[in-house]
């Protein structure tokens, strides 16, 4: 895919995500009970803002139902989740698909490619 392309659908996923994930809270990741009660959830989202992941908590949550994680990676230009490694590796090694997202801050279509270029680049 040439480069330009790419870029513009980075673009309109960010547009996308970004209108997705601004109202959206994400599912707590730790202390999560799966029961006839609650939802089936399947997917989860996180941040840095649920810390560091350990392969015990995710196997629980596998062995509940869960099949993929969805990591923040990015926002804006200005910010990197500092757990973006450890999270990912984690669920990597519990088997879990893994999916990332970037927290879009733009305003313009100059600063979506600004963002857009950011989260691939990271």
């Amino acid at each position: 895919m040439k480069k330009s392309n790419s870029l513009k659908l980075a673009a309109l996923a960010l547009a996308t995500f970004g209108a997705l994930f601004a109202g959206n809270a994400s599912l707590s990741v730790q202390g999560n009970t799966f029961s006839a009660n609650h939802p089936n959830a399947d997917m989860v989202d996180i941040s840095a803002y649920q810390g560091a992941q350990t392969n015990l908590g995710l196997q629980n949550m596998k062995d509940s139902g869960v099949q993929a994680m969805t990591i923040k990676a990015t926002e804006g230009t200005f910010y990197t989740n500092p757990l973006l490694g450890q999270q990912t590796a984690t669920a990597q090694s519990s088997g879990l698909s893994i999916n990332f997202y970037h927290y879009a801050q733009f305003t313009t279509k100059n600063q979506a490619k600004k963002e857009a270029k950011y989260f691939v680049k990271k």
